[in-house]
């Protein structure tokens, strides 16, 4: 998704005390539920373009933490595309619950080979949250 979808997105659906791992449950699971389909799938094509730019960042942060990372971003590399999981990969559980290990490996490993930069949220900046986490 592109600039004009974080604009939009933060504007009219993210309260500023809105947490990433909130995301699936406020905003994700109730647009896409009729498809069960990744968000990016279900928005205007006007903010979809093939990702440029991978975003690593934990399910901890406040939304618009990471969305402010991500128009900072944009200033310097105008036209970008960002992949930002809570809206690139389906929140939906697979049939019988939880992804397999494989399936999760090739959504990122894989993607991440597409990309021309990873852009990580680190928050707070002296022990960034992301770091702690292993998958």
């Amino acid at each position: 998704m592109n600039k004009a979808f974080l604009l939009h997105f933060l504007k009219c659906h993210a309260s500023e005390d809105m947490m990433t791992y909130s995301l699936k449950s406020e905003f994700t699971l109730a647009r896409t539920a009729g498809r069960k389909c990744p968000l990016v799938e279900a928005l205007d094509p006007t903010y979809v373009g093939q990702a440029t730019v991978f975003v690593s960042h934990a399910y901890g942060y406040k939304v618009s933490d990471s969305i402010e990372c991500m128009l900072r971003y944009d200033e310097e590399h105008p036209g970008s595309y960002f992949w930002y999981d809570p809206f690139s990969l389906s929140q939906h559980p697979p049939p019988g619950g939880t992804a397999p290990t494989e399936q999760l490996l090739a959504a990122f490993g894989d993607r991440i080979k597409e990309f021309s930069a990873t852009l990580i949220v680190a928050s707070p900046w002296e022990n960034p949250e992301f770091l702690a986490r292993a998958w």
